[in-house]
Formats: structure tokens, C-alpha cells, sequence
């Protein structure tokens, strides 16, 4: 009898979904859209089971039937991360942000900010992931090469992110503030505000804003306005109501 192979049970969904749950009263909660998935050092990714091996047999003359035994399953090892020592699971090698990327889960670091960005933290320029609990003040620069969640208001000021950005609150922007993003944009709101995207936009109203984006502005849920400014999408514009 042949060995059964080795397999792996991932314990995180490969692909985020950027699903937008509407509740009755046609509104977004954009709190349940943070795409930062936490892991603590030494916590599990996946389990691994090994291969058993195979039960040897004998013919009807009492000859010998040797078996093969199963494969070692393919681990889907990325940077920060490692095989425990009983070898039973894919682990994090420090604590951060789990993702599939490529052939493997890898683990990028988060910096998590609990309060403003203002004089107290200065700009912010960070290779991975950024979480900004409090709002974004005047004059200040977030730059991140991963993904940027910010719970609060973002005001005039300067916003990129490489991956996904989601500003809960919205911008108010005075003709002054800059967002870019490398993938998708999903917000309150947009006033007064400079946006590139390179995915899409997500939002419950747009007033007086130049956008450009690669995908579709989708501007349908809450008010639904677009009102003044200029809207350029590669793929679509839908909006309730545009004035």
C-alpha cells in the first residue's frame, strides 16, 4: 500500500477579499475594511502534515513487495517565517502582518500608531504596513510601502501608500492634500483633495476633488454624490446622484 502524501492546512486566506458590507440604511461600515492581519512571533500560518509511509506486502510466492512512501508536502515558506521545531507547523519569525505573496506566506512588520500624526510623531516613512489609530494633522507626510489603515480625519497633507488605503473618516483636504495610492482607495469621504489610484475608489461622496484612478469610482453608497471637480477612471464612474 502506497504512502498517503504529505499536505498543509493554511490557517489565512491567500487573498483579502475587498468585500463593502452595506447595512439598512444604505451605509458602509469602513472600520470592518482594515486589511492589516496581525501575527505574533511563533504563532502558527499553517499546519503541516507529514507523509506517512508505505506497508510493505508479499506476493503469493512469499516474496517481498516493497512500497512507496509519500511525499513531503510543499510548505509555503516566505520571509519571516519558519518550520517548528517538531516540524508540524509554518510559524512567524517575528510579530507583523501575514500575507501570500508569490509562492509563500511571508510576515512584513506593522507600525501601529495610537494617536495623531502631528509634532509628537513627525512624518512617517515606513517599509511595511502602517495603522494610525488617530487622525492625520495639517503640513504632515505618511509614505508606507504596504498597506495604511487611518481611523480618523485626514487633513491637508500628503498620503502614499504602495498597497491598500483605507481612511475611515474621510479627507478634508483644502485643496491641499495629496493621496496616492499603489492599489485600491476606500474612504467616507473626499473633499478638496488631489487623488491617484491605481486600483480602485471607494467612497460615499466626493465634492470638488481632481481623481484619477485605474479602475472604477464607485460613489453609491450613503449620499452617493459627486459634486464639482473632475473624475477620471479608466474603467467606470457610478455615482448615485453627480451635480
Amino acid at each position: 500500500e502506497r504512502g498517503q502524501d504529505g499536505h498543509v492546512e493554511e490557517l489565512f486566506p491567500r487573498v483579502i477579499k475587498h468585500e463593502l458590507t452595506v447595512d439598512e440604511f444604505d451605509r458602509v461600515d469602513y472600520m470592518s475594511l482594515n486589511f492589516i492581519r496581525n501575527v505574533s512571533k511563533g504563532e502558527p500560518i499553517c499546519n503541516i502534515f507529514p507523509p506517512t509511509p508505505g506497508v510493505p506486502g508479499r506476493t503469493v510466492m512469499d516474496r517481498e513487495l516493497t512500497a512507496v512512501d509519500g511525499k513531503k508536502a510543499n510548505v509555503p515558506m516566505g520571509r519571516n517565517t519558519e518550520i517548528s521545531e517538531d516540524g508540524m507547523h509554518l510559524i512567524a519569525s517575528m510579530t507583523g502582518h501575514v500575507e501570500f505573496s508569490g509562492r509563500g506566506f511571508q510576515v512584513k512588520p506593522v507600525l501601529d500608531i495610537d494617536g495623531n500624526v502631528d509634532y509628537s510623531t513627525g512624518n512617517i516613512n515606513f517599509l511595511g504596513d502602517v495603522h494610525i489609530h488617530g487622525d492625520v494633522c495639517s503640513g504632515f507626510t505618511v509614505r508606507a510601502v504596504g498597506s495604511i489603515t487611518i481611523d480618523g480625519v485626514v487633513e491637508s497633507c500628503s498620503i502614499e501608500a504602495g498597497g491598500d488605503l483605507i481612511m475611515v473618516k474621510g479627507v478634508m483636504g483644502n485643496n491641499q492634500a495629496i493621496i496616492r495610492s499603489h492599489r485600491s482607495i476606500f474612504t467616507k469621504y473626499l473633499e478638496s483633495t488631489s487623488v491617484c489610484a491605481r486600483g480602485d475608489l471607494q467612497a460615499d461622496y466626493i465634492v470638488n476633488c481632481e481623481i484619477y484612478c485605474d479602475g472604477v469610482v464607485q460613489v453609491r453608497t450613503g449620499k452617493g454624490i459627486i459634486m464639482g471637480g473632475n473624475i477620471n477612471a479608466a474603467k467606470e464612474v457610478s455615482a448615485s446622484i453627480v451635480g
